[in-house]
């Protein structure tokens, strides 16, 4: 029998889907919901400048009073679905843990926030970012916290998840990022714990993943994507 994983078959679909949510509650809350406030400031200054209008308010009146304006105002000032991975890749865990907690005996996972657990660099310390500020490191020591924790087969877990639907820009500074925390558990991983670096690529070149795993060699670290890790998970629980 086919064991049941969560999967997303399109995270670019997802992404243009939400663009559509955040284009409506953009343009249904009159930007007060789901706004780019960059992006509202840079329309609003055009359109005063232009003296189409002679106010912010004239603006939002005529969004109330013509809703071809309120629907193009609401898709340009809204927020880029793209700018918001974090919801992805808290969708991809939260679907993990409806499938695999019911599963697997003892195993639990969970996201957490960019606060929660912050990898220090020189010291090898996980700290919350608060704890971390108190004892004054600086923004330098501290690598890209960790998305998600649990445990499975009776040993924690720690993990960063990134989503990359393209390339460029700020896919390739996510790269970086994971090279960096490969970099820090060469030096300062638990043997008692696992750890994951979960990245789902689409329409992305294979070979950044590829070279990623091929870096490492700590038996205790998985490069994987959201299928693999929830094999992943199955194997190390039943060890």
């Amino acid at each position: 029998m086919t064991k049941h994983y969560f999967t997303i078959d399109s995270f670019s679909e997802l992404r243009k889907n939400r663009q559509v949510i955040n284009n409506e509650k953009c343009a249904n809350s009159f930007l007060k919901e789901c706004v780019n406030e960059k992006e509202k400031k840079r329309t609003f200054n055009y359109l005063l400048k232009k003296g189409i209008f002679e106010s912010e308010d004239e603006i939002i009146s005529e969004m109330k009073n013509n809703p071809a304006f309120k629907i193009v105002i609401g898709m340009n000032c809204s927020k880029s679905s793209s700018r918001q991975g974090s919801k992805d890749e808290a969708l991809v865990i939260n679907g993990i843990k409806g499938v695999l907690e019911p599963r697997l005996e003892g195993f639990k996972i969970d996201n957490l926030s960019v606060d929660d657990k912050v990898p220090i660099r020189r010291t090898g310390e996980v700290l919350s970012r608060k704890e971390a500020k108190k004892l004054k490191y600086s923004k330098t020591e501290m690598l890209k916290s960790f998305d998600f924790e649990g445990k499975v087969g009776g040993r924690s877990f720690y993990g960063s998840a990134k989503i990359l639907v393209g390339k460029g820009g700020h896919q390739d500074n996510v790269l970086h990022e994971e090279a960096d925390l490969l970099r820090w558990l060469k030096i300062h991983r638990k043997e008692d714990c696992f750890y994951f670096v979960l990245l789902d690529f689409e329409d992305h070149d294979p070979k950044d993943i590829e070279g990623l795993k091929d870096s490492n060699d700590m038996d205790n670290v998985f490069i994987c994507d959201h299928i693999e890790m929830q094999r992943k998970m199955e194997e190390l629980n039943e060890q």
